[in-house]
């Protein structure tokens, strides 16, 4: 995997297909591969995916109090500079997600579209308490760092996040309503409710988002239904670059 060098961190990340590019940002304690396999095999022929590691995840180095919002928008500001991915279509899932709006958010103009799977807009009564998580917190997502950085790395990437979300206030109803960009949003109808209402709200502030609840899916929306997302997304992605143009 090719690697980007960036504030004493080596974070690995790999291309794969042709033509516009597409950053997918995966979410807290998953890793590049284990989130976006599927919708890579069904968008590379079109398409050229970016998928990394985030810092502290999989085959990237952990540094020791640098992981949050702010490290996390570097490395990837980073990542499109090296690639020179220009203005990427950007994809990202709950803590990518986030990500994702929050980096156009930032510097308008760094994405040609993104695309939301349950996407968070900040919390207004704070985050849930890290014990309440970590008893829930899926197996699968636990285990994929340990071959690095070892069989508790999870909880250390779970507690830097929580702490890095507890400082950061809900998204203002006007700085939603001000992203210029193509959005889809994905929600599953049986998502935490919270993020289903954020979603709801952002389509409503927002011209350019466009909202697709998912019935009988979870969280994981993408992963519930991956053939739907994928054609959901390929179809998002053809509009939003003529309407780019």
């Amino acid at each position: 995997m090719p690697v980007l060098e960036r504030g004493g961190a080596r974070l690995h990340y790999r291309v794969e297909g042709t033509g516009a590019p597409v950053l997918m940002i995966h979410s807290a304690t998953s890793t590049g591969a284990h989130e976006w396999d599927a919708l890579v095999r069904r968008l590379h022929h079109s398409y050229s995916c970016i998928v990394p590691d985030l810092r502290s995840h999989g085959a990237s180095d952990h540094v020791e109090g640098a992981l949050g919002l702010d490290e996390v928008i570097g490395d990837l500001r980073s990542l499109i500079a090296q690639v020179g991915l220009g203005r990427p279509h950007v994809v990202g899932f709950s803590f990518g997600a986030e990500v994702a709006l929050e980096m156009e958010i930032r510097q308008p103009g760094t994405a040609q579209s993104l695309i939301l799977a349950s996407p968070g807009t900040g919390h207004s009564d704070g985050v849930p308490q890290v014990e309440k998580m970590a008893v829930r917190w899926p197996r699968s997502l636990r285990e994929l760092h340990t071959p690095k950085h070892g069989p508790t790395h999870w909880r250390t990437i779970l507690e830097s996040l929580s702490d890095d979300a507890a400082d950061r206030v809900q998204v203002a109803d006007d700085v939603l309503s001000a992203v210029d960009c193509p959005m889809l949003l994905v929600v599953g109808s049986q998502d935490q409710p919270i993020r289903v209402q954020q979603a709801i709200h952002l389509a409503q502030l927002n011209s350019r988002a466009r909202l697709v609840t998912m019935d009988g899916a979870g969280h994981a929306v993408h992963a519930a239904n991956p053939d739907n997302f994928a054609a959901v997304a390929a179809d998002f992605l053809a509009s939003a670059a003529i309407e780019s143009r």
